[in-house]
Parts: structure tokens; C-alpha cells; sequence
């Protein structure tokens, strides 16, 4: 028997495609149900990018992660490994400490792919501070490859659809590490 080299998982632009084609299915699927019973039909919420920050932990000299050991971390994805350590409770507070934390920008200190990027706001590859610094070339956000055709997606539904499709005013809120 020959193994063939397939992942079953999606890349993140077709999960992107996926996630929104299942909601239009599911929205189709109650609002027709809703009908044929005289319930309020429900609306979609579109999938849109939202404004990034850098991690608050990371940056912030006020945020730190301690381990059992005593060791100052400033991201919680380093906590099981000491030479990431930035410094022990015992050894008191000193700010050079954390300059390499609280010096990370995605403006100024991103890779330099980045740098020139019109996303670099709505990036949620460069949220993760740690994921940055320690990377090579970290990956591009998934918007960079769908935005423009799901804003036509949008108003298309939009247009057939106008009591169907809500548009919300999201805070803009670091998502933190829920972009991995």
C-alpha cells in the first residue's frame, strides 16, 4: 500500500473560505427554519480584520511571568525553558533588564518584510512578540490573500441579502494569543 503525502488540515486562507462559506450554510439553513415556523430570522456576522497591538505582557514593564523556580519571564511561551529567563526574583529590578521587551514596536522592530507592509495593522502574525523576535520571517496574515475578495463577498451578500447580514463595531482589543 502507498502512503500519499496529504494533509488533512486546511491552510489558513481556505479555513478563512471554509469558516465563512459554513456560516452563510448555517445562516440559510435556520433562517428557513425560521420562516416555515414564524421566528425572527437570524443575521450574519461577517469575519472582518481587526487592528493589532503587541502583546501586553511582553511589552509592558508592569507584566511579567513568574515560574516556580523564581525566574522572570516576560511571555508565557518561554516559561518552561530558563535561558529565556530575564531575570530572577531575587536578583531585584533593573529596566535594562527588559529593554529588549519593552523596545518591540511592530513599527520599527518587525521583520523587515514587514516593515513596508500596508497589513503591518491588521497583522495577526505580529502579535505574538516572542513568535516575531524568534522568527526568521514570520508568516503573512491571512487578510493579505482574502480581504479584497471578501469585502466583495460582503457587499454582494449585502446587496441580495440586507436584512441578513449585520455589521458590528468590535472594540479594538489585543486578541493576544488567540491569533495561534
Amino acid at each position: 500500500m502507498t502512503k500519499t503525502n496529504v494533509s488533512a488540515r486546511f491552510g489558513v486562507k481556505e479555513f478563512y473560505y471554509a469558516s465563512q462559506s459554513l456560516k452563510k450554510m448555517r445562516l440559510k439553513v435556520f433562517n428557513d427554519w425560521a420562516s416555515e415556523n414564524g421566528l425572527k430570522k437570524s443575521k450574519l456576522k461577517w469575519e472582518m480584520p481587526k487592528l493589532q497591538a503587541e502583546c501586553a505582557t511582553w511589552v509592558s514593564p508592569y507584566s511579567l511571568v513568574v515560574d516556580p523556580e523564581g525566574n522572570i519571564h516576560k511571555c508565557w511561551e518561554t516559561i518552561h525553558d530558563t535561558k529565556d529567563k530575564v531575570a530572577h526574583v531575587s536578583s531585584g529590578f533593573s529596566a535594562k533588564d527588559f529593554e529588549k521587551h519593552s523596545n518591540y514596536d511592530r513599527y520599527r522592530t518587525a521583520h523587515k518584510k514587514c516593515l513596508d507592509c500596508k497589513f503591518i495593522p491588521i497583522c495577526d502574525q505580529l502579535s505574538c512578540s516572542h513568535q516575531v523576535v524568534g522568527e526568521k520571517e514570520p508568516p503573512c496574515t491571512h487578510w493579505k490573500d482574502v480581504l479584497v475578495t471578501s469585502l466583495k463577498e460582503q457587499y454582494l451578500f449585502m446587496k441580495e441579502h440586507p436584512d441578513e447580514l449585520v455589521i458590528v463595531n468590535e472594540s479594538h482589543e489585543n486578541d493576544g494569543h488567540a491569533n495561534k
